[in-house]
């Protein structure tokens, strides 16, 4: 039983989003775009979370599938990793 558990711990691990990976790498999925830019900048500077997940959600939901990212939550904990 303990083993069973211990493997199905470890396959939830393997599937949860990777919010680090993401935020590090923002530059290879977040639009090249000026108008994009100071949008992020200026919810950053703001340290508005609900936004700033809106914002991510809108401009980069199929690029950062890849980090497991998928749900409306997902995007919410990414804006906090991001705000730190």
């Amino acid at each position: 039983m303990k083993k069973l558990r211990q493997i199905i711990r470890e396959e939830l691990l393997k599937e949860a989003p990777d919010y680090e990976t993401a935020a590090y790498q923002m530059d290879k999925w977040l639009p090249n775009d000026m108008d994009v830019i100071e949008e992020f900048q200026q919810l950053e500077d703001a340290q508005d979370v609900k936004g700033m997940a809106a914002f991510l959600e809108s401009e980069a939901s199929d690029e950062v599938g890849e980090y497991g990212i998928t749900t409306s939550r997902h995007f919410k904990n990414l804006a906090k990793h991001i705000l730190g």
